[in-house]
């Protein structure tokens, strides 16, 4: 254990000499662990101990409801085309953006290893590594870009082709029967609770506990 932490410590003083004694304590195994489980416990705590997350009274549902809603929602094959064409474009356009932000920002400009960028400490490094994180950014970007595209789409519906007394065609209609149980524990939560999972696998993975 001596051995790793003074590799550890001589790592990250060749790296910032003026902030290796913190930087161990942040990037310890222990304390890396021990900050997942806590995020953990306290999501459970936040979906579980909320009142709203049973609570059976309407609510919106928006982003994960958005998207789901502009993918399923119900309505003729013309409408439901155009609608799957709008949501195809602002895939790409996402896709493009979060490839971009990915190899441009991330791993070039901020040169943050954990999006791949190469600092040359390992000799053996596979050449996958340049895109890690990668995946995280697509979805993240990718999921934002199709919830700001059908909100304009509904605009443009509603305030450009004038279909205010006729509001079916709107993606998000059928999201107002979702309830705040429906939504907060199940759609949010489970989400949430996979998150934080994938979280502590990939640290225990990463430190080798």
């Amino acid at each position: 254990m001596s051995d790793a932490r003074s590799r550890l410590t001589a790592e990250l003083a060749s790296a910032n000499p003026l902030a290796s004694n913190t930087w161990y304590i942040v990037k310890h195994p222990a304390a890396r662990f021990a900050t997942a489980s806590a995020v953990l416990l306290l999501n459970l705590f936040v979906y579980f101990g909320d009142p709203a997350s049973f609570s059976p009274s309407k609510s919106y549902g928006t982003f994960v409801g958005d998207i789901y809603h502009g993918l399923f929602e119900p309505d003729s094959p013309s409408w439901l085309l155009t609608r799957l064409m709008v949501l195809l474009g602002f895939t790409i356009l996402g896709f493009t953006l979060a490839i971009y932000l990915h190899h441009r920002l991330l791993r070039g400009h901020c040169k943050l290893v954990m999006f791949g960028y190469d600092n040359g400490a390992d000799a053996a490094r596979d050449s996958l590594a340049d895109q890690d994180g990668a995946f995280f950014v697509v979805v993240v970007v990718v999921g934002l870009t199709c919830w700001i595209g059908l909100k304009c789409y509904n605009f443009f519906l509603l305030y450009v082709v004038g279909l205010k007394n006729d509001s079916k065609h709107i993606t998000d209609e059928g999201m107002h029967g979702l309830t705040f149980a429906s939504y907060n524990l199940y759609c949010q939560g489970i989400l949430t609770y996979v998150c934080d999972l994938y979280t502590l696998v990939a640290v225990v993975d990463q430190v080798g506990l």
